[in-house]
């Protein structure tokens, strides 16, 4: 996970998987709430990670942004499950910026319905 600064008033969230040259499956769901009545989201079910997947190249960090990722990963040698919600809050340009991660759940295997 890489959160970087992209300007003086906004960041960009990434993930990649932890080891370089091996991939990961992942389920994605981003939502996000700035300026007081704007909502964002973004689905991405069943997706390989194999390099830097950019999640949201644009959260706002002037305290504009509340911004919540939650991410089903497998991990790839044991075929087991991951769940976590990630939250973003920023201020200041950055300079106040507050990263909650929540594991739900780890080590978990699904039955095919």
């Amino acid at each position: 996970m890489t959160l970087q600064n992209t300007s003086a008033t906004s960041l960009r969230f990434s993930l990649q998987p932890a080891v370089t040259g091996t991939s990961i499956v992942a389920d994605i769901r981003r939502a996000s709430i700035y300026d007081g009545a704007s909502i964002d989201s973004q689905t991405n079910d069943n997706l390989t990670i194999s390099g830097v997947f950019v999640v949201d190249d644009l959260i706002y960090s002037q305290s504009q942004e509340m911004h919540w990722t939650r991410i089903r990963q497998q991990e790839p040698s044991t075929g087991l499950w991951s769940m976590c919600e990630i939250r973003i809050f920023s201020s200041r340009g950055g300079a106040r910026t507050s990263v909650c991660v929540n594991w739900l759940y780890t080590g978990a295997s699904f039955l095919t319905p």
